[in-house]
């Protein structure tokens, strides 16, 4: 605020050298002594009074005159819309085994990896809705936001449930795996 108070800026006046300048400001600095009158003085006295670095009169003089910019980061909430829509889309699968400790739900396996699926996004989402990607970034954000996963944990099926060709042998196996819990839970009561 001081520094501030103790500055002018002011544009350039005009061009001293033939060659392209990339200065656009000029600062004029003063330093105030008990009376209030107010004593213009150069940049290194300046700096050495106040015991700063010549980045304070870059960033907080010059740099506060320029009109600011919307930040890079701000996505617009359509656009997460469409990176839900598209995530919405793809079929996913509950955990057989780890469902009382999981909440994820894991992806079929069509990708091998987060930035093929990224790619698929990019490439034929977006192509097909007529819409700007979002950056990787937001895209793994977005990602793990869902609780997503590409990768279903190795316990998750036996081989049975992974194999079974019919039915009823699916139905026999789940009956056995109830009975085999059950008698289970009976040894540790007794």
């Amino acid at each position: 605020m001081f520094v501030k108070m103790s500055s002018i800026c002011k544009t350039k006046g005009r061009e001293r050298c033939a060659g392209n300048s990339r200065r656009q400001n000029s600062v004029e600095l003063y330093l105030t002594d008990s009376e209030g009158i107010r004593y213009r003085v150069c940049k290194t006295m300046f700096l050495n009074s106040l015991c700063v670095g010549e980045w304070v009169i870059k960033k907080w003089i010059i740099q506060d005159d320029l009109p600011k910019d919307v930040p890079k980061n701000n996505t617009k909430d359509e656009a997460k819309m469409q990176l839900r829509k598209f995530f919405d889309s793809i079929p996913k699968l509950e955990s057989h085994y780890c469902r009382k400790n999981s909440l994820n739900l894991y992806l079929e396996p069509m990708w091998t990896s987060k930035t093929q699926l990224y790619g698929t996004y990019r490439k034929e989402f977006c192509v097909r809705e007529k819409i700007e990607p979002l950056s990787v970034t937001t895209f793994y954000n977005m990602f793990e936001a869902l609780n997503l996963s590409l990768y279903r944990p190795k316990k998750d099926l036996c081989d049975i449930c992974e194999s079974y060709v019919s039915e009823i042998d699916y139905k026999i196996h789940r009956d056995k795996k109830e009975e085999a819990r059950n008698e289970l839970a009976k040894d540790i009561r007794t």
